[in-house]
């Protein structure tokens, strides 16, 4: 069994959203400062196809 990290969880604040000139869509968030080591692990996976979930900070899931 792998030991490799295949998800994480964070808080955010969502930024931005901008559709570029080729269709795609990019999404700016602000992690706060405990997230660090979950930003750790995401820096491995940039260029990356992931998969995401947005849940709005007021639901619980």
């Amino acid at each position: 069994m792998s030991d490799k990290i295949r998800a994480v969880e964070v808080r955010a604040e969502l930024r931005q959203i901008k559709t570029m000139a080729d269709g795609t869509v990019n999404i700016v968030m602000n992690l706060p400062e405990d997230c660090r080591e979950q930003v750790k692990i995401m820096l491995d996976w940039l260029g990356m196809e992931v998969k995401a979930v947005i849940v709005d900070g007021e639901t619980q899931i």
